[in-house]
């Protein structure tokens, strides 16, 4: 092995001889060789070994006075985080102590009592959102600081609908003409919101096509699996929405039949779709859909009537005379011109018969 022209110090000293701490077993002029640390003739003086020591030491001492600087400024470091976190705790503790905003939430007016409060607070010309909110929050229909539903509104309308209806026996106020009233029919057994939730099925491994209703907005979700309650959760954490309610939903025999009527419902109401839903990767769901209580009774007996086709096939029938009742005025009419063809194609054939008679008998004379 050739002699180190060049001494190491510092850490590339250090690091050889962390190496050859490790392995004591290596020789120590290997050390020195690679170190640098060694005469030229090969042999290992005495003050080749004064100058190694010299050397290590010198950078043992730098490698801690590095040590000590960078706890230093770590120290340094933490003094600032937790003197910021006191500073934070302290502006905590005093808007604790200063206390939570307070709502003021108010009980619903019913019936008389809410006709009167809305006649004394000028309804009629409450045309604004604005005005429109402080009314139902003051008559206890929507809370302050959080946005008014459209089920909110609905709510306050029928209430409001039914009263007018109970003490007056007319409508006073056009709800069309207000803007926080357009979701809102005057036939209130329209609404979406009439619809009563039902309760989820236990995943039972059968598929299942349901109609999940948005609580605030009164949007309808058209979609299938075949575990509804799960399904419930996994929509509040993937769309945002809550609550979800479950309105309707049937079990299918397969996947397969199951997807077939959830794409012909797709298609059937895809004018009533709403965009507005999309999931955490930011993609559009299209199985949301603006539907009336009017159309979702129709989705509903789509969907039993495919149940009942499945579950109690067509039996052989026999012709009652009942069955001819509804066709009478075709079949009476059909029955008196078959007799008059028929009488009028027996005298014709009488009278043919007749001829040839006559024609023999005329023969014979001659």
């Amino acid at each position: 092995m050739g002699n180190n022209s060049r001494k190491l110090t510092g850490k590339e000293l250090l690091k050889e001889w962390e190496l050859f701490r490790k392995n004591p077993i290596d020789n120590a002029k290997k050390l020195y060789i690679k170190t640098g640390y060694i005469s030229k003739n090969g042999e290992i003086t005495f003050e080749d070994t004064k100058e190694f020591n010299r050397a290590l030491a010198l950078a043992k001492k730098e490698l801690k006075i590095q040590k000590t600087k960078e706890n230093n400024d770590l120290n340094k470091l933490k003094s600032i985080k937790s003197n910021s976190l006191q500073k934070s705790n302290k502006l905590s503790e005093n808007v604790s102590k200063r206390g939570k905003r307070k709502v003021n939430i108010r009980p619903r007016l019913r019936d008389k009592e809410l006709l009167e409060y809305l006649e004394k607070h000028n309804f009629e010309d409450a045309t604004s959102r604005k005005e429109m909110k402080k009314l139902m929050i003051e008559t206890g229909y929507s809370i302050p600081f959080k946005e008014v539903t459209k089920k909110d509104i609905y709510v306050f309308f029928k209430a409001f609908l039914e009263a007018d209806k109970k003490y007056r026996g007319k409508q006073t106020v056009n709800i069309n003409s207000t803007p926080i009233s357009k979701h809102i029919e005057e036939d209130k057994g329209y609404s979406i919101f009439e619809i009563k939730k039902v309760k989820a099925p236990k995943a039972d491994g059968q598929t299942y096509v349901y109609l999940m209703r948005d609580g605030k907005a009164g949007t309808i979700k058209i979609g299938m699996s075949n575990n509804v309650k799960k399904r419930m959760t996994s929509i509040i954490n993937e769309y945002f929405v809550w609550p979800v309610e479950l309105i309707f939903c049937l079990p299918f025999p397969s996947r397969d039949a199951a997807e077939s009527m959830e794409s012909f419902l797709h298609r059937k109401y895809s004018n009533s779709r709403s965009f507005s839903y999309s999931t955490r990767n930011g993609s559009t769901s299209k199985e949301w859909f603006n539907l009336n209580k009017n159309q979702v009774e129709e989705i509903k007996n789509i969907l039993n009537k495919n149940f009942e086709a499945r579950n109690n096939p067509r039996k052989k029938r026999y012709l009652n005379l009942g069955d001819l009742i509804p066709y009478a005025f075709l079949i009476i009419p059909g029955i008196v011109v078959a007799i008059y063809l028929s009488a009028f194609a027996l005298a014709g054939l009488i009278g043919v018969f007749i001829i040839k008679i006559f024609q023999k008998l005329w023969i014979k004379d001659i």
